[in-house]
């Protein structure tokens, strides 16, 4: 009988590594004390440089094969050039990218006398090593869950970059040995689209008396500055109860504008409150987050590649200027530039943002008919001075063959805007004179959330995008795209 140790010598090495007998799996110490999810510093508190570092410590010292990552890269066909950019400290995605997964995966295969042989603990351990070795590929923590390395393969949800390759090369095993293989028809079938989930259990209890008196207290108040106090202190007043109404689906925008007609009064100030009672503290976190952090970058990648994103900084489109070049204050006797530069930016740097994510999936029926190509119509549309706005947005949501969501509506030309609006059902919220486009957008993307409505399908990515690295909300499905690679390429941009 052959000894233990003659039994290690003999069999095949997985890979160059540091064996250990058991991998115990990662959780978090029971004595983590976190803010709470809504708090404005919990996505800080989830990426400090302490806590980071103690999960990367906790994930290495439980491997169980210590892969040398950085040589199985350098080894393959354009890895050595892939390795001097991250030894720099450079991130690396497409191309590059997809150079380090399919090395890794191509070794992974290589070490195992049996493609079945190639287990998820062997994915773990090389996303963790890479991870470990250039901190730049970590990914931006946004719950408890979450880890540094989930991007390049996430266990629990069987997912990530290798998980993907992984099921690409399964795919061409099973083809290469005829297996898997299906008579084609000729005809491909239209993917099977489903109702968005909802939550439709209907309502415990009926409306108190005292809610119902105050909705119609509220609802029949003139919208003057006199009344605005009061207006909303009742809407602060029954927000708890209209909140259960719009979660549960019992209510449509219809309905909720008909019982709570305040919300397209005062500007968008109502709407604004809604938002701030649902996530506290995330009021300024467009401005913050996006026009002051993320607008530069996505302008700064822009400009080092215009043969991909030329057409999305470009001022025309098909010879039709989308941009202006004043925005336009009644009252004023001047021009305000600057205001307007900075919206143009913003609006360059939204359509980059579009360009970098993948093209949205249509999979609920709602999304039917929807358009999947951008269009600036259904996001902020600029229409001719001396257009009736309330004729217009009637007509277009009358005419349309989907339905069109919240969007700014504009009414301007080649030299000035000079009023704008917040369409939501047909129906006009008009913004104060001193509102900008940028205030105007914020206000835009809030909407969606103040009335629990679906992303239009072309904007559905670069909503949700805006929803989880800008406002800091968590996505309501936590396997939907996260769109880390996105979002780390622009956070490692120099500006």
């Amino acid at each position: 009988m052959p000894s233990c140790t003659g039994n290690l010598v003999n069999r095949r090495p997985l890979a160059p590594i540091q064996a250990r007998e058991v991998r115990l799996r990662i959780a978090p110490e029971p004595t983590e004390i976190l803010p709470n999810s809504k708090e404005p510093n919990f996505t800080a508190a989830l990426n400090s440089e302490c806590r980071v570092n103690r999960l990367m410590a906790e994930a290495v010292s439980n491997l169980k094969y210590m892969y040398d990552v950085r040589s199985i890269i350098k080894a393959s066909r354009g890895g050595a050039a892939v390795v001097e950019m991250l030894d720099k400290g450079q991130f690396v995605f497409g191309p590059q990218r997809a150079i380090v997964v399919n090395a890794l995966v191509a070794y992974m295969y290589r070490t195992v006398k049996n493609e079945l042989l190639v287990s998820t603990v062997m994915r773990e351990c090389l996303a963790i090593r890479v991870v470990e070795t250039w901190p730049v590929l970590r990914m931006t923590l946004y719950s408890q869950e979450d880890r540094p390395w989930h991007h390049w393969y996430h266990p629990e949800q069987n997912s990530g970059y290798l998980e993907n390759a992984v099921a690409t090369k399964q795919k061409n095993i099973k083809r290469s040995g005829g297996d898997g293989l299906r008579k084609s028809t000729g005809v491909k079938k239209p993917r099977k689209l489903v109702e968005a989930p909802v939550q439709d259990e209907n309502l415990a209890e009926s409306d108190s008396e005292e809610y119902t008196n105050d909705v119609a207290e509220a609802k029949n108040l003139m919208p003057s500055p006199r009344e605005k106090t009061n207006i909303l202190q009742l809407m602060l007043k029954t927000f708890e109860r209209r909140r259960v109404h719009i979660m549960l689906k019992q209510v449509d925008t219809v309905k909720i504008l008909s019982q709570f007609p305040h919300f397209l009064n005062f500007g968008g100030e109502v709407i604004q409150q809604e938002f701030n009672l649902l996530y506290e503290q995330k009021q300024s976190c467009f401005l913050t987050n996006f026009v002051n952090e993320m607008v530069p970058k996505l302008l700064k990648i822009a400009e080092n590649d215009q043969k991909t994103f030329g057409n999305c900084i470009s001022n025309t489109r098909s010879g039709t200027p989308i941009f202006f070049v004043h925005f336009h204050v009644e009252g004023l006797a001047s021009f305000i530039e600057i205001s307007y530069q900075s919206f143009t930016d913003v609006i360059k740097a939204i359509l980059v943002l579009a360009k970098m994510l993948p093209t949205p999936q249509r999979n609920y029926v709602h999304e039917a008919t929807m358009p999947l190509q951008i269009d600036l119509v259904d996001f902020f549309n600029v229409i001719p001075v001396g257009t009736d706005p309330t004729q217009y947005v009637s007509r277009r949501f009358s005419e349309s063959v989907y339905k069109i969501q919240p969007h700014v509506l504009a009414v301007g030309n080649q030299q000035a805007i000079r009023k704008m609006y917040l369409a939501v059902d047909s129906k006009l919220m008009e913004f104060k004179n001193s509102a900008t486009p940028i205030n105007a957008i914020d206000t835009l993307v809030k909407s969606f959330f103040v009335f629990n409505l679906h992303f239009p399908l072309a904007w559905k990515n670069v909503l949700r995008f805006l929803q989880l690295h800008v406002y800091k909300i968590p996505l309501e499905n936590p396997r939907w795209s996260k769109f880390s690679e996105v979002e780390s390429r622009i956070r490692n941009t120099q500006v």
